[in-house]
């Protein structure tokens, strides 16, 4: 799947209006992801089933719907995830403490396994795994997450739609930040303009 990053607006000088309406947009729109995922985690989901073992010697083998790969952002730990929101949230808790290349050699594997296997999970790790790293969001890779927040049924639906609101907003502080800049621009050259005709006068 060919991914177009998503135009952010550029923005000029260090010390612009945009620059320090971006900076604290970015710091509350983080918090407040971060707040509402860990809210979705207390209040979305449902505890997953137990999975009954089969005895040694017979039982199938696993679907390749259910199997999954191994998750290296769970080894260690001692209690296994109680939810697939809660294995998600433990992965993009995991990924972004990565260093910058094993981040991006994660976000690859995400989409590669996503690409393949198009489930509800495996969709939603691409996704947050783009967020946590900073990576450009294509408006195609949030087309992904629409199954998701249509189908009442699936566990990952107040995930998906959360994730969709936060894109949402990040997209009206940009299209914000790229007004107020052109108007900064637009103030500039008229003062520009203004100054080489006082100056020109004399």
């Amino acid at each position: 799947m060919l991914l177009r990053p998503l135009r952010r607006p550029a923005v000029s000088g260090a010390g612009s209006v945009p620059d320090r309406l971006r900076a604290g947009h970015t710091r509350r729109a983080a918090a407040l992801f971060c707040a509402s995922l860990a809210l979705a985690a207390c209040t979305g989901p449902k505890p997953a089933a137990p999975v009954t073992v089969p005895p040694e010697g017979g039982g199938l083998p696993p679907s390749k719907e259910t199997a999954r790969p191994a998750e290296p952002w769970l080894r260690g730990m001692s209690a296994k995830p109680q939810s697939e929101v809660e294995n998600l949230l433990i992965f993009f808790a995991w990924i972004k403490r990565l260093p910058a290349p094993d981040a991006a050699r994660e976000v690859d594997i995400a989409r590669g396994v996503c690409t393949r296997q198009k489930s509800d999970f495996n969709c939603l790790r691409y996704v947050l795994a783009l967020d946590a790293t900073d990576a450009p969001v294509d408006a195609r890779v949030m087309d992904l997450l629409v199954p998701i927040q249509k189908n009442r049924n699936s566990p990952l639906q107040g995930l998906a739609q959360l994730i969709a609101a936060h894109d949402a907003e990040l997209r009206r502080q940009d299209a914000q930040i790229e007004g107020l800049q052109k108007k900064l621009d637009a103030l500039k050259s008229l003062e520009k303009s203004m100054s080489e005709k006082t100056g020109g006068g004399r």
